[in-house]
């Protein structure tokens, strides 16, 4: 049958024993607030009204597969263990949902098309995690043995502790087009958290880092940055010592922005690029060059501290807008040896013609 809440007060619908709702039947919150608690299981229809809110604090909880979730309320996992009985979508007709605390368990799809507020608890089972609405991170939520697919911009928000934590080979997909956004100074960007430590952080659009801090981007496991993906430094230092080929961007816009290895080898391949006006810092490593190089942003200088070895395959684009060093013509620094060869582009910038 029917159970709806038309008040505005925050109440409990059950709160000892089980609750069994069957298919056929209807859970209607109208106004506002509804905690769901002990273990229920749910089939045929949850509506949640504009405004209203069904909890999940307590308990454990199985949405079954073909469960009907409408209305344009929230869904809030605040506490519960949440088991999605077969795959689940959370589109513009359907509630909004946000996760601060408890789990969520999936052995099918589960995508999420609105905006998603995560900021605490844990995602995990073995079902694609795939976002196509916005997704904002605070505080340290956990990845479990999950592979989260990103299609539009995953926030790790302003502040001094956000950062997503990742345990038991969890891996995430930055797909081509979506951006990650590292607005956290948290240490970690991602950060191993337990359990089989195989992460993988795989880049196919953009990671921006726009702070000041000094970060890793992961602590523990593998990154990959495709021919589509960029690795952006706007400030600060930002040590991706995981990847040891680039098949992507690298940019280090601003002077002051560092891009480091960690110490350790880097190889721009044939469809990577490097470029910016800050530093690349290798320690004493070296930087082997097969793709491209564009020191400057129209002109600039890229600093590498270590060692450079250009290949035969090796080019770069030099910017010549005049005859000052670094601010009117591109200039590459390196504080360690270099080895030269491959394709020098010279390429006139604002109508300046050498004498």
């Amino acid at each position: 049958g029917l159970i709806q809440k038309t008040n505005g007060a925050a109440q409990t619908l059950l709160n000892t024993g089980t609750y069994t709702q069957a298919a056929g039947a209807t859970l209607d919150v109208d106004a506002g607030t509804l905690n769901l608690t002990l273990n229920n299981t749910y089939s045929g229809t949850i509506n949640v009204d504009p405004g209203a809110t069904l909890a999940l604090p307590s308990g454990s909880h199985t949405f079954n597969s073909g469960l009907s979730l409408t209305g344009a309320g929230n869904l809030t996992l605040n506490g519960a263990t949440l088991t999605l009985g077969g795959p689940f979508t959370f589109g513009a007709a359907n509630p909004l949902f946000a996760m601060s605390a408890g789990t969520l368990t999936s052995a099918s799809a589960f995508t999420d098309n609105q905006a998603f507020a995560w900021s605490g608890g844990t995602l995990t089972g073995t079902g694609l995690l795939t976002t196509n609405g916005a997704t904002t991170i605070t505080n340290a939520p956990l990845l479990n043995g999950k592979t989260w697919d990103n299609a539009n911009t995953l926030t790790l928000a302003a502040g001094a502790s956000n950062r997503l934590q990742l345990a038991t080979n969890a891996i995430v997909n930055n797909q081509a087009g979506a951006t990650v956004l590292i607005d956290s100074t948290y240490v970690n960007a991602f950060e191993n958290a337990s359990g089989a430590a195989a992460h993988q952080v795989n880049n196919a659009g953009l990671i921006q880092k726009t702070n000041g801090a000094a970060q890793t981007l992961l602590n523990t496991g593998t990154i990959t940055n495709a021919s589509t993906g960029t690795i952006q430094v706007d400030a600060g230092t930002l040590t991706v010592n995981l990847l040891p080929t680039n098949d992507g961007a690298i940019d280090v816009v601003s002077t002051g922005a560092v891009y480091s290895t960690g110490g350790n080898n880097l190889l721009n391949s044939t469809t990577g690029v490097i470029r910016g006006n800050g530093t690349i810092d290798l320690g004493t490593a070296t930087l082997t060059n097969n793709g491209i190089i564009r020191p400057g942003t129209s002109p600039g200088l890229l600093t590498i501290t270590g060692n450079l070895t250009l290949t035969g395959a090796s080019v770069i684009d030099f910017e010549l807008g005049g005859l000052t060093r670094g601010t009117q013509y591109d200039a590459i620094d390196v504080t360690g040896s270099a080895t030269i060869d491959g394709t020098a582009n010279i390429i006139h910038f604002g109508g300046f013609v050498p004498a």
